[in-house]
């Protein structure tokens, strides 16, 4: 497509400069960026009011951990004497607890006795389960294994019986490979005689001249 229709922007000139000098131009030839963006101010702080605010709240901390600590050592005081009184009490019931304890241990110990002689038949019982259960899984794993070796021995032997049989190239037919244009739909077409060439650059000897005389005047 052609651009001689359209308008030149700046169009071409030859070695001097002919056109007269006007006021026009082009958008695109003004200067754009006639700005200069300045930075911005800096944020100027005051360390000493800053240092001051500091220490304030460092000097609240220390006194919210002092009250902290104080209450904590009023508490503990304050427990102190029922924590004494708890104590006492507890030497008297811990000494009552301990003759009853003593007395439950040796109506107990018969008890015992019988409970272990049961844990121990039932520990038998489950030891001749386990035993039981071990050689059902020793059994069934000597099958599988014996199937295995069964499938990979009929397997050689059908291999071994295929590779006897086809194993001899003169005994088999043999697939003659196949071009890849035998499927082509002219490949077996009847080959055409060539035609001898019969033109004759001579009006008198050409083939119509000969037919022409042969049919109207002999």
């Amino acid at each position: 497509m052609t651009t001689a229709h359209r308008p030149t922007f700046d169009p071409a000139r030859g070695k001097a400069n002919t056109q007269a000098a006007g006021s026009i131009s082009h958008t695109r030839s003004l200067p754009s960026h006639t700005k200069l963006k300045y930075r911005s101010a800096q944020v100027v702080t005051d360390t000493e009011a800053l240092k001051k605010t500091l220490l304030e709240s460092e000097g609240g901390l220390k006194q919210a951990a002092t009250k902290l600590v104080a209450d904590q050592e009023a508490d503990e005081q304050a427990d102190e004497p029922v924590a004494v009184a708890e104590t006492e009490i507890g030497e008297e019931e811990r000494a009552k607890i301990i003759e009853e304890n003593r007395d439950d241990d040796d109506s107990g110990s018969d008890d015992d006795e019988s409970d272990s002689d049961d844990d121990d038949s039932d520990s038998d019982d489950e030891d001749e389960l386990l035993r039981i259960e071990l050689e059902r899984i020793k059994q069934e794993r000597a099958e599988a294994k014996a199937r295995e070796e069964e499938r990979l021995a009929l397997e050689e032997e059908k291999a071994r019986e295929e590779q006897v049989a086809f194993g001899n190239p003169l005994m088999n037919p043999v697939a003659i490979k196949r071009k890849w244009n035998e499927d082509v739909v002219f490949r077996n077409q009847t080959k055409q005689a060539r035609k001898e060439d019969s033109y004759v650059n001579d009006l008198i000897r050409s083939d119509f001249h000969r037919k022409f005389m042969n049919r109207y005047v002999r």
